[in-house]
Formats: C-alpha cells, sequence, structure tokens
C-alpha cells in the first residue's frame, strides 16, 4: 500500500512538472476592430488601426493560427486547453487554433531550425530570454506598440501592460532595446505546504506568520514528537535551499535595492549586480548579507534528517505521506495532493513566515513571493505578414492574458498568471497566487554566476554539518562573485566611466 501510495503521488508529481525547474467570474470582454494595413516593406506588418465603431475587432476572413509549445500535454492540462480555446472560438468564431505538443527537449532544437528556415509557426512557445535574443536577431514580431499603447479588450479599463503584475512583465522587458518580444501567460510560485492535523496534535492553530513563530511552531512540534519540517538539498538539485537563501535575504537587503537599481527599472540587471559586487555594496562576508546563513542553520535543525542527500520531490513524498507537519513546494502541486484519493490528512497553503525584526534588526519585515519568473512566453514570428493573422495572434495572445482564460487556468490547473487580480473562489487555489512583489534582486540563481550558485549549496552543506565555518563559507561564496565581477568588466568593458554599461542611462 505504502508503495502504492508513493507510485500515486509521484506519477501526479511528473504530471504537474519537475519541481526544480527553477509553472471568478470574468466581465463581459470589451471589444475592438481593425480594418486593413499596409505592411512596412522588409520590416514587421503594420498593425490594422482598430475601428472604435464596433466592440471587437474580427478578421475579414476565416484565420487559422498554428501554435506550438511544450506545455499542456497531460490529461488534466489537455482538458483546460479544450475548454480555453473553445470559449475562444464561442468569442472569435472565424479564428481556429491549431495546438500542437512538442516535448521540451527537442523543443529548442526544433524552434531555432523553424526560425532560420522562415517557417516557424504563427504562435510559439519560449523562455522569455531566448524571445528577446530572437527580437535582437530579428526572427520574432515586436509586441512594444501593442503592449504599451493597447487595450486587452479582454481585460479593459487600461493599457494591456498596466494589467500584468508589475514584477513579472518587467522581466520580460529587453534593456538592450526596451522591447517586448513575448508575453508571459503563466508562472510558478513556491508556497508552504501544512498538515492542519499534525499541527493541531502539537497544541497548534494555524501556520505561523513570522520566522520567530515557525522557530517557535517547530519547537512545539519536536516536543510532541513530531518532525516539524522537511526540505529538499541534494546536489546538484539544490534548489531547496536556494530557496530559503532568497527568502532570508531578500527583506534584509532589500534596503540596498534602490542604490542598486542604476536605471530604476525595479529588477537589479546583471550589470549592477556586477557593480555593486565592486562598490562592497554586496559582500557575503558582512552583515546583513551574512546574516542569512547562522538563521538558517537555525531553522535547520528542524529538518527531516537526510536533507542533504534528498531532492525536493523527495522531500514533498515525506509531506504526502503524512510523516512530516511542514514543507515548502512549488504550489501547483497543491493540486496533485489535493487529488490523491490516498491522502489521509487535510493540509493548507500559506506564505513562508515573513522574517521580522525580531528575527534580525536589519529586516524590512517586507515579505516576498519564491519564483514569479515569466513563463508560458508566447512569441510571434517576424515572417507572419498577412494582416488578418497578425491582428489575430495579438487578440489571442490579449485572449490569453484576460479575466476569463486567466482565471479557467488558476481554476483548472492551480497555477498562478502574470495577470494582477486573478483569484478563485477556492480558499485553497487563491492561496496559491501572488500575494507579495517578487524580489529584484536573483543573485541566489544562475542569472549572476552558476560557481556562486553551486557552492552556495555544496560549501551550505558543510556548513550546516559544521564543517566549514561560516566566516570560511562567505568569504568562498564572495570570492565567486568577485571573479564573475572581474570576467564580466573584462568581456564587457563595465565601469564608472560607462555607467557599468547601463543602456538606460
Amino acid at each position: 500500500m505504502k508503495r502504492k501510495f508513493i507510485a500515486m503521488f509521484m506519477a501526479m508529481v511528473i504530471a504537474g512538472g519537475s519541481l526544480t525547474g527553477c509553472a471568478s467570474s470574468s466581465p463581459s470582454p470589451q471589444n475592438s476592430s481593425a480594418p486593413a494595413a499596409s505592411q512596412d516593406g522588409g520590416g514587421q506588418a503594420a498593425l490594422p488601426e482598430k475601428s472604435e465603431s464596433d466592440e471587437r475587432w474580427h478578421p475579414a476572413k476565416p484565420v487559422t493560427l498554428k501554435w506550438v509549445s511544450w506545455e499542456y500535454n497531460q490529461d488534466h492540462e489537455l482538458q483546460y486547453l479544450e475548454e480555453s480555446l473553445a470559449r475562444y472560438k464561442e468569442l472569435q468564431p472565424d479564428i481556429t487554433i491549431e495546438y500542437e505538443y512538442i516535448a521540451s527537449d527537442q523543443y529548442q532544437t526544433w524552434l531555432q531550425t523553424q526560425l532560420v528556415g522562415g517557417t516557424a509557426p504563427d504562435l510559439f512557445l519560449v523562455r522569455h530570454t531566448w524571445g528577446q535574443q530572437y527580437l535582437r536577431d530579428g526572427t520574432v514580431y515586436d509586441l512594444t506598440d501593442a503592449l504599451l499603447n493597447e487595450e486587452n479588450p479582454y481585460n479593459p479599463g487600461g493599457k494591456w501592460i498596466d494589467t500584468f503584475e508589475p514584477s513579472v512583465i518587467v522581466q520580460v522587458k529587453d534593456l538592450t532595446n526596451n522591447k517586448y518580444a513575448s508575453v508571459p501567460t503563466n508562472g510558478v510560485i513556491v508556497k508552504m505546504f501544512y498538515n492542519k492535523e499534525l499541527l493541531a496534535k502539537a497544541g497548534i492553530d494555524g501556520p505561523p506568520e513570522t520566522f520567530a513563530e515557525l522557530l517557535s511552531d517547530c519547537k512545539a512540534l519536536q516536543d510532541a514528537g513530531i518532525m516539524p519540517y522537511v526540505v529538499g538539498m541534494k546536489v546538484p538539485e539544490g534548489g531547496g535551499f536556494h530557496w530559503y537563501e532568497r527568502l532570508f535575504m531578500d527583506p534584509l537587503t532589500d534596503q540596498f535595492n534602490e542604490e542598486m537599481d542604476l536605471n530604476g527599472t525595479g529588477l537589479i540587471e546583471v550589470n549592477e549586480i556586477a557593480r555593486a559586487v565592486d562598490k562592497g555594496v554586496i559582500d557575503i562576508t558582512k552583515s546583513p548579507w551574512k546574516d542569512i546563513y547562522p538563521m538558517i542553520k537555525e531553522f535547520s535543525q528542524y529538518w527531516h534528517p537526510g536533507y542533504n542527500a534528498m531532492n525536493n520531490e523527495e522531500a514533498l513524498e515525506q509531506f504526502a505521506r503524512g510523516e512530516v507537519a511542514m514543507t515548502f513546494s512549488v504550489g501547483t502541486h497543491a493540486a496533485a495532493l489535493a487529488a490523491n484519493p490516498d491522502l489521509k490528512f487535510e493540509f493548507g497553503v500559506t506564505e513562508f513566515p515573513t522574517i521580522t525584526k525580531e528575527s534580525n534588526p536589519h529586516s524590512s519585515g517586507i515579505p516576498y513571493e519564491i519564483g514569479g519568473a515569466p513563463q508560458g512566453n508566447i512569441c510571434i514570428p517576424a515572417t507572419l505578414k498577412d494582416e488578418d493573422k497578425l491582428r489575430a495572434a495579438i487578440d489571442f495572445l490579449q485572449f490569453k492574458t484576460g479575466v476569463e482564460d486567466c482565471s479557467l487556468y488558476v481554476d483548472r490547473l492551480w497555477g498562478v498568471v502574470p495577470i494582477k487580480g486573478i483569484t478563485s473562489d477556492n480558499p485553497m487555489i487563491a492561496g496559491l497566487q501572488f500575494k507579495n512583489g517578487v524580489s529584484p534582486l536573483k543573485l541566489y540563481e544562475t542569472y549572476f554566476d552558476k560557481k556562486f550558485w553551486d557552492d552556495s549549496t555544496m560549501l551550505g552543506q558543510l556548513y550546516l554539518q559544521d564543517k566549514l565555518s561560516l566566516e570560511e563559507y562567505t568569504q568562498a561564496l564572495q570570492d565567486d562573485l568577485v571573479t564573475a565581477k572581474d570576467a564580466y568588466v573584462q568581456k564587457e568593458g563595465w565601469s564608472d566611466e560607462n555607467n557599468w554599461g547601463d543602456k538606460q542611462d
């Protein structure tokens, strides 16, 4: 029975996607119309003007768009997709969307071949950084004008871009040219899961709201003979440990964000991180940067033993068996837990407890989400010159980021969308959505330096086991940052003289 339970649970986890890959009623849409338009020669097609006399634009003739993605392959995903496309067909009866799935391990090679050959589909999924490069290469359509100047007819009331979560859409903008190559349609956020029955057995009536309360609750659970917490920290995955580094770093160091943000975009880019390292703003050997590690170490005394050899899926499995009171996991896996017929307990989801001044005097007390990267990013190829097809492709992107379809995505897949104000009547699903902003400083990701990312976990294991002192650990990490900074300076020529390569200056 135990083996059967684990197999069923992990099948649902796999259906939902990897943990370390690191995914309401609607108002009636307001519509717009567009007559024919000219093309601008060798550049991208000029968009048809929208008519003020009609509520929604409709194509002058039937249009079929091919959409290719590595998403939506499992049964529950395809059920959502069928419902979504059926609703779009009701709203746009002359537009047909033909969906094709291509496995992620083959996808990028296939896509690059299509782009080079000028045979890319009308809509295709990308990672947002791919899209930025494709736009620089001239192979995808520039969505900037539509985002900045159009209203989304499926989420009316302002400019299309203003409907997105600012901390997500800012990551899509290519700061080398201030343009948008893709539109994000979903995302991933990590939440804390808690076993309500185990907490109650320890006399705890709800999840902790602060880190100090979390430590107190863990002690109460431990005293009651209950394993408090489980985390996966196995190398090379290490995702679990990096989550905690970010959770603790963000409120302790957000005091430096304005100083680091040279261009005022709200996102600390690679050149700005390099400058902050060079100026000593980021110094892992000093407070408050180094303070995160003793806090993690204090917390780790309540973790399930063997965490260094456990990946995130195995950690979630321990929680699913009812052996551990709390864990931290990708929110979409709550759907797999809730659907598991063998689950023997009631669980809840919430944000990780806030780091307050009670735990560290440097803390701002501002909580940040873990996750929030733009995902489900869709591009249009630059070769799409047919005016009706181009307008239809943009219309479909607006539908995908409209209130109705985003609400459907959230309710059917328990996922996260980058659109403001989307929630659910289901309290569990509502708990999985954005509650806070996303940290602008992506230091503990491969974003700046992979060696620093790797060492923070591998050496972190030794630190938590008292095989490496705090001073040795933080010095090694700072050395990594300095080495990476020096390499960027040599390659890019960044300096005070050129404002550290800031293209916004």
